[in-house]
């Protein structure tokens, strides 16, 4: 038993990453022939498809197409990800193949996270907690949804993740280039650039000039201008995207702190017990660190938790999805916080196990709240579950949206003699066939945002003229208003169901009044 024991904390993280990239490609095998989904399919997806037909430019991107929230393709400017869609489309990848690449980076990317959270857990628990917790994260149901789409965060908690360990393990300079990384993925790579240049300030201001390890020092100096200057890029890159008009919604001076952490953090329970623990035990370490007594590890994992915290304190639009960039550095905090407790080891196992199973337990999200739409069907008694991707993407219900759209995208591809009247995300995928749903785009209205990167111009239908015979695609979501929406006298043509979710295909009176006008 021993000797098994002790094979754990030999273990390399390389075989880590494998066993972890394996078992996700098979266990979600048939995710390699899904289309974009969400994000990836109005954001990164959306992006690529007008930077290959236009110009590889950010600058470009930022003169010619219109913002997201306008229906325009600049969606992340300055993210790498949205630049190699572009690039596989240029190179003539067929959709289908350009999915197998994009899916294999996001489990690759997943694998290298899982690989990461085991040796910086190892580093502070020991190799049985750092497996036991690393099983627990593969398990959780959002890594597994988001290691099975297309998605940018599971690539930005990956580069997240090698800069901590990199800077656990001291290696600064290392660290600099791999929050570089996070910086290229996402803008919220900043969480990271901000950790790291606490931590190393941290490291300066305690240790002594006059230490025998001067070079050390120096390279702790050289890694706080490294990322000094990640900040300065991250400073420019803002203010480009004000002069351009382009910058993010909803930031204010902790302008969304009540609605992080009192509202959206719990769209995702775990995660938010999770995080508040560490918060509410911080003063632990914070009594250590003034005693000089905190090991650098526990140091490093509570900066970057109150990074991340005190980031989207500042946002008002936080979304489930952001929560794995620090997924498992809280769940190892939460570990180390429950040893320096004295809590027996065998507990901190159970814990572990318990959650694991948790994991799989809710694989589909069964035990996560709910979003009901703010409306219901004529005649229909059953509560109607909003298609919100936002919060479906949290577990692996997001697979049955994504049928469900599958289903809409197919039928709606059959309908010749009148125009689709859709909204966001439905409108992308049967405007552009690049996107995998739809191999000719039916004529297309929409009642809310148009888009204007499909290659046409999708008009308002209230605009059109002269007026056509329409037929309206109604997913209840938080793109939908009262047009987007079953209303009393509607025909209903055809309803999908995919699992809690429904969709319904109808004609409304008003449209054919309209028409014969």
């Amino acid at each position: 038993m021993n000797g098994r024991l002790e094979l754990l904390e030999r273990v390399s993280s390389t075989r880590v990453f494998v066993l972890a990239f394996v078992l996700l490609a098979a266990w979600h095998f048939e995710s390699f022939a899904e289309p974009p989904y969400w994000d990836a399919l109005t954001g990164a997806f959306a992006q690529g498809h007008w930077a290959a037909q236009h110009s590889l430019s950010p600058f470009a991107l930022l003169r010619e197409a219109g913002y997201f929230t306008r229906g325009g393709a600049c969606v992340y400017p300055f993210s790498i990800y949205p630049t190699v869609v572009a690039l596989l489309e240029r190179l003539g990848l067929e959709p289908r193949a350009a999915f197998v690449v994009l899916h294999c980076v996001s489990f690759a990317a997943a694998a290298v996270a899982a690989a990461a959270t085991f040796a910086l857990a190892r580093r502070a628990l020991g190799g049985v907690v750092a497996a036991l917790l690393t099983a627990a994260l593969v398990l959780q149901p959002m890594f597994r949804a988001l290691a099975a789409q297309m998605n940018m965060d599971i690539v930005l908690c990956a580069f997240s993740l090698l800069s901590v360990v990199a800077l656990v393990e001291r290696k600064h300079g290392r660290a600099a280039l791999w929050a570089a990384c996070a910086l290229l993925v996402k803008p919220t790579g900043i969480i990271v650039v901000a950790a790291n240049l606490a931590s190393l300030v941290l490291r300066l201001a305690s240790s002594n000039s006059a230490d025998p390890d001067a070079a050390e020092r120096k390279c702790i100096a050289r890694s706080v201008w490294a990322h000094v200057a990640l900040f300065t890029l991250f400073a420019a890159q803002l203010a480009v995207l004000a002069h351009y008009d382009k910058a993010p919604p909803g930031v204010s001076a902790f302008g969304g702190t009540v609605a992080f952490l009192g509202k959206r953090l719990w769209t995702l329970p775990e995660f938010g017990l999770a995080l508040f623990a560490v918060l509410a035990l911080s003063p632990l370490v914070v009594r250590k660190l003034f005693k000089r007594e905190a090991p650098g590890i526990e140091i490093d994992l509570f900066v970057f938790t109150i990074a991340f915290t005190g980031f989207y304190c500042q946002y008002e639009n936080v979304l489930p999805r952001y929560f794995l960039q620090a997924w498992p550095v809280v769940m190892i905090a939460v570990a180390v916080l429950a040893a320096r407790l004295r809590m027996p080891r065998a507990g901190i196992y159970a814990a572990c196990v318990a959650f694991a199973a948790f994991g799989l337990a809710n694989a589909h999200g069964r035990f996560h709240p709910t979003k009901y739409a703010d409306w219901s069907v004529p005649n229909d008694a059953r509560p109607l579950v909003s298609n919100e991707g936002w919060l479906l993407e949290r577990s692996l219900e997001y697979q049955d949206d994504l049928e469900l759209n599958r289903a809409l995208a197919e039928r709606c591809e059959s309908i010749q003699d009148a125009v689709v009247v859709a909204n966001w995300p439905v409108l992308q995928l049967l405007a552009v066939p690049r996107l995998g749903y739809v191999d000719r785009p039916p004529q297309l209205a929409t009642a809310e945002t148009p888009i204007e990167y499909a290659g046409f111009e999708i008009q308002i239908a209230g605009h059109m003229r002269p007026r056509p015979a329409f037929v309206r695609v109604v997913t209840p979501n938080v793109y939908g208003s009262e047009h987007s929406r079953v209303l009393a006298g509607d025909e209903v043509l055809e309803t999908f169901e995919r699992g809690r979710l429904r969709a319904f295909l109808l004609r409304r009176p008003s449209d054919s009044r309209e028409q014969g006008r």
